[in-house]
């Protein structure tokens, strides 16, 4: 974070600049968001700290806008995330869910998404899962392209579409999960047969690759 805002966050002494926001204490978390305006002094120069909702309702947000961004952030595993962390130090995956987090309020109707789970723990990509399927629940649509077999065996519906190889560039196979693992044809196919065989024989409700929509069917 450049410039004297930057330096007036840096210098305040009310939180850790270094710590990602989800380690902060309450009252850390506190001075962030709601701290009144305060006088620091920064290099010798008598400046004004306030927190980000006070300082954001006298422009564009309101407190609920603002706790809600936050939300988001925390919803798509990006909690860790300090503040003022160059975007050049996050992954492809992380810029994804970082632009998921900022248009998820907006009125679109359709999400691209290109790897978002990139370096994210098995327990988060479920987080991240449920939150897409909130998503497809609103009535929006959710395209995905995407290797992590866990994402695969959790859609309503798959394009297989090697990159390479023999059939690099070909639509290989079309349906649904459950259609693919009961007859896997394709090289991803047998790759997530083999995936949803292993969780299920170790106790992972993985629901044998049936898709969401065939989940709610029961």
């Amino acid at each position: 974070m450049d410039g004297w805002y930057g330096r007036i966050f840096a210098c305040s002494k009310f939180f850790d600049m270094d710590k990602p926001i989800k380690d902060y204490s309450k009252r850390e978390l506190d001075n962030l968001l709601h701290k009144e305006p305060t006088k620091i002094n920064v290099d010798g120069v008598n400046l004004t700290y306030e927190g980000v909702i006070p300082r954001v309702q006298r422009s564009m947000l309101s407190k609920d806008a603002a706790t809600k961004i936050l939300d988001r952030l925390h919803d798509v595993g990006l909690g860790y995330l300090r503040i003022g962390q160059p975007l050049t130090t996050l992954s492809g995956g992380e810029r994804q869910r970082l632009k998921l987090a900022t248009h998820m309020g907006d009125k679109g109707g359709t999400y691209i998404l290109d790897e978002p789970t990139t370096v994210l723990y098995l327990a988060d990509v479920r987080t991240l899962l449920e939150l897409l399927d909130a998503l497809v629940d609103a009535g929006k649509n959710v395209v995905v392209i995407e290797h992590h077999q866990a994402v695969m065996a959790h859609v309503d519906w798959i394009i297989d579409l090697p990159g390479a190889g023999h059939d690099g560039g070909r639509v290989v196979f079309e349906g649904t999960p459950a259609d693919l693992v009961a007859a896997p044809s394709t090289r991803t196919g047998q790759h997530l047969a083999s995936y949803v065989g292993a969780r299920t024989a170790g106790g992972d409700d993985v629901r044998a690759a049936r898709s969401r929509r065939e989940r709610e069917r029961g």
